[in-house]
């Protein structure tokens, strides 16, 4: 169910799907991406969601195949898009095909990640961010430039956005933490951090700063990261 409220007109619409959400892939103000469960199998939907005036509506519809591939979905730049492309290419063991479509550097990229299971693309002005099967993150950035989260190193934050500041992953097995600039995708800082495991955290609304957790859910140990101008850092 999808609920959305015009404040102003006062007006509300609901909206019902038959269809089970999987995973959310992608959620801003105007469109939702999701991997859903139909009667036919696992699809990828996409859907405009209107602003309580205008009807919440499904613009674009992608059946996964019976065969591993790689899914790229192209977001739209801004709210007047009403279609969302997704493009897709079976993974094999020689990565001729995807480089056919995708050129060398995203070719080999998405090759890297084997034929064993699905990846999901998410490709907005160039910029990308992987998704495996398991709907983890695994990497972010451009073709020639990623930065790369693993079995050891996980990304922190919301799964389905893309920071326009920093961003933020934490290596348990090193005990650090990682932090790079959204844009340059240069790391700005490493830091070591023992006390505990961090699985989540949430930034403050000028993400200047964030609460880091030991549990997805929520944890019982929290630590607060502030970052501090260079004029006052001594």
């Amino acid at each position: 169910m999808i609920v959305t409220l015009n404040l102003s007109a006062k007006k509300e619409r609901v909206w019902h799907d038959r269809d089970t959400i999987e995973h959310i892939l992608y959620f801003d103000e105007h469109y939702l991406v999701a991997v859903v469960l139909g009667r036919e199998g696992k699809a990828i939907k996409s859907m405009k969601l209107g602003d309580g005036k205008t009807p919440i509506r499904v613009i674009g519809t992608c059946k996964l195949k019976r065969w591993n591939s790689v899914y790229k979905i192209y977001l739209p730049q801004d709210s007047s898009a009403d279609e969302i492309c997704v493009d897709s290419c079976i993974l094999k063991k020689h990565p001729d095909n995807l480089i056919d479509r995708w050129g060398e550097n995203e070719g080999k990229l998405f090759a890297s990640y084997g034929t064993d299971h699905n990846l999901f693309v998410l490709d907005k002005n160039k910029r990308l961010m992987i998704i495996d099967e398991k709907y983890q993150i695994v990497m972010t950035g451009y073709g020639d430039n990623p930065i790369y989260f693993g079995f050891e190193t996980i990304f922190l934050g919301d799964h389905n956005e893309f920071p326009d500041q920093l961003i933020v992953s934490n290596t348990m097995a090193k005990e650090e933490i990682c932090i790079y600039d959204a844009e340059t995708l240069r790391r700005q800082a490493r830091l070591f951090f023992p006390y505990f495991p961090i699985w989540k955290i949430d930034w403050n609304s000028e993400r200047s700063s964030f609460i880091a957790t030991n549990g997805a859910n929520g944890g019982d140990l929290y630590c607060i990261f502030k970052q501090v101008p260079k004029n006052k850092a001594k």
